[in-house]
């Protein structure tokens, strides 16, 4: 190789380094912390709380705001020094092991899906539909669907023997049948009139939904509470015998799926649970919600909205312990047995809304915020 050629090689390499040496200090120089350009999204980090500026009276300061503001807290919430960041909550909260129940308190019943009130209403529409019962109003947006006047025969539970609307026809028929059944002496069933009016409402937990049914006879209004259970059983074997991947009512949106109870705080920081639910079946579900969260009640006193309760820690199960262990080891005594036993009471207030459930120790030391939290969060994932 001529030396022209390699001095002609070098000076390419020359060239090359001495454009990326120019093009990376090209880049510092525009856009590097010195630069003509520096990057600032992280300034924020380093930003500190400054008092604000103080303006002659004569100026406007309308145009004037914070940067970055600083929100206001209600409270501080001190976490403790071994903090476990809790689980993410399911989507579906209702706690039992189907998907459908039969709900009851003081005579009432009504059925409790996990759906979005949305979800059960096509459902229920279905139900009735598919079963050519005649309806008479039908709001989407109230949640409400009542059947026209239906003529049932009370010997028969079946959904056969009331799925026809009381008509000119039917008047007719049926007292043709009463004057032949005269005549040949032969027996008649006993026929009914009555409609249907079912109710949706969204559920305590999110993303749940209540059915009620309400039954309304025009002649025996003694066979009523028979004959709305028997249409409240029927509904309940619809809807559990229904896809678990069903359609969605645009119109039946606004009955929410929000939850009627949520974890709230006062301005001192204490939590609490607020429930819109009355008093009387707030009162009940709280009770069931308390030995579902492993609570043991040992005693109540409702006329003041009290439970007096201890919460027992379910713990991991830990490995027996060897032969030596168990031969030269020693019992745990009743305190240290104890230690994950918290004697509390949980009182119940009654507000224009619903209720507010609190908690605390019976004798100090008193829960911290957390603790208290931790407990009504046990609570809360039970109520229905």
């Amino acid at each position: 190789m001529n030396s022209g050629a390699l001095r002609l090689r070098r000076v390419i390499v020359l060239g090359w380094l001495c454009g990326v040496l120019l093009t990376a200090s090209g880049c510092a120089a525009l856009f590097g912390n010195d630069g003509l350009f520096p990057d600032r999204s992280n300034e924020y980090l380093k930003s500190r709380e400054r008092p604000p500026l103080k303006i002659p009276e004569p100026e406007n300061t309308a145009s004037l705001n914070d940067a970055y503001p600083i929100p206001e807290l209600a409270f501080a919430k001190v976490l403790p020094k071994r903090y476990e960041v809790p689980r993410v909550e399911p989507l579906d909260q209702v706690e039992g092991k189907g998907s459908v129940r039969i709900q009851r308190f003081a005579g009432d019943q009504w059925i409790l899906v996990r759906r979005s009130p949305s979800q059960a209403w096509p459902l229920v529409l279905s139900f009735l539909q598919s079963n050519q019962v005649p309806l008479r109003r039908v709001d989407a947006e109230a949640g409400v669907i009542e059947t026209d006047l239906l003529v049932a025969d009370a010997s028969n539970a079946s959904l056969d023997s009331f799925l026809r609307a009381e008509s000119s026809s039917t008047r007719a028929s049926a007292n043709g049948a009463s004057r032949r059944t005269k005549r040949t002496d032969e027996p008649v069933n006993k026929l009914l009139k009555e409609r249907y009016r079912f109710i949706l409402k969204a559920g305590v937990q999110r993303n749940s939904a209540e059915i009620w049914v309400e039954h309304k006879a025009l002649q025996d209004e003694s066979a009523g509470t028979a004959r709305r259970e028997n249409m409240v059983a029927l509904l309940a074997e619809h809807l559990a015998g229904s896809p678990e991947q069903s359609s969605h009512s645009l119109l039946a949106q606004g009955l929410g799926s929000a939850a009627k109870v949520k974890l709230q705080y006062e301005t001192n920081g204490e939590p609490f649970l607020q429930l819109q639910l009355p008093f009387d079946r707030g009162w009940a579900s709280l009770g069931l919600a308390l030995k579902k969260a492993s609570f043991v009640v040992h005693d109540l006193d409702r006329s003041n909205g009290v439970y007096l309760a201890e919460y027992v820690e379910r713990k991991k199960k830990r490995n027996k312990p060897g032969f030596f262990a168990r031969l030269f080891g020693r019992k745990p005594s009743d305190g240290e047995a104890a230690d994950n036993v918290a004697s509390l009471a949980v009182k119940v207030l009654q507000q224009d809304d619903g209720i507010t459930i609190k908690l605390q120790r019976r004798e100090q030391p008193w829960l911290q915020a957390n603790e208290q939290a931790f407990l009504l969060r046990k609570i809360l994932h039970k109520l229905s």
